[in-house]
């Protein structure tokens, strides 16, 4: 099978859907791992959103297509689901942005009362994990509640940089990494508002071009409107059909403009002796 445009822009979807689920992926595990303060529901939505996108490809891009028909004064009907389809996709995509973007503002704040929730509540592993992969100790500074904690003479402030050498505090870095993982949300929804642009402008080009991708394409005809509803139009075209069951319409076909000229038929209401004048 020959490679088209349409299969093409199949793939380059393909591609750039998945692209947006890595980035998906890894702003999760950022989240996750740096204990970040951001709702583990918004990285979850995040990743999940360019698969729910891709498996609603098929019926986003008939749906731009009768959509791209009405804004342009066309005359196609669409189902009134398929521009809610994408509507609902905006809106979502829409939403995960303006989430994604509180986080990419100055918040020491709300990292700093985060961290301060996790060193009373003793959660070693969480602060651990945060200075192992940062290299810091302690928050502000080497000894603002840093992990391990103070334990009388065996464990003070500064054990933790005496153990490993590091002599900054995390705030710093860990608020970049937020602000990063913000960023990530918003690039993600902008991704997947950008191809739905795309497939909307791609469908108002070429009505339902991924179904005759998925399909015969060389029994494709077109469309047409019959009783304010759309049908396929399938087939091979033939000028002049000829089937075997009505041979006839092989003679008849033949019957040329110039051979359709009145009959003239004599008049029956004459004399029988009288002569036929023409």
């Amino acid at each position: 099978m020959a490679w088209t445009r349409k299969k093409s822009i199949v793939l380059l979807s393909i591609l750039w859907l998945a692209l947006a689920t890595a980035i998906g992926g890894y702003l999760l595990h950022t989240s996750t791992h740096l204990r970040l303060p951001i709702p583990t529901a918004v990285s979850a939505f995040t990743l999940i959103l360019p698969s729910i996108s891709g498996l609603a490809l098929a019926s986003l891009s008939e749906a731009a297509h009768r959509l791209a028909l009405r804004l342009q004064g066309g005359h196609g009907t669409p189902s009134p689901w398929h521009p809610l389809a994408l509507l609902v996709l905006v809106i979502y995509s829409t939403v995960l942005a303006t989430l994604g973007g509180t986080y990419t503002g100055d918040m020491d704040c709300r990292l700093e009362g985060w961290w301060q929730k996790m060193y009373s509540a003793k959660d070693g592993a969480g602060i651990r994990s945060i200075q192992d992969a940062l290299e810091c100790c302690g928050l502000r500074n080497t000894v603002d509640r840093p992990w391990p904690f103070p334990r009388g003479k065996e464990v003070g402030l500064g054990t933790c940089r005496e153990m490993t050498g590091r002599s900054v505090g995390c705030l710093e870095e860990w608020a970049g990494r937020e602000r990063m993982v913000g960023g990530l949300v918003v690039l993600v929804a902008f991704m997947v508002v950008f191809w739905m642009a795309a497939v909307v402008v791609v469908g108002a080009e070429d009505s339902s071009w991924l179904r005759r991708y998925l399909r015969d394409e060389e029994d494709y005809m077109g469309e047409e409107t019959v009783n304010g509803r759309v049908r396929r139009i399938e087939g091979q075209y033939l000028d002049n059909p000829v089937t075997e069951e009505n041979p006839s319409e092989a003679g008849s076909a033949q019957v040329g403009d110039e051979d359709r000229t009145p009959l003239v038929v004599p008049s029956q209401l004459r004399e029988p002796d009288e002569q036929v004048q023409w």
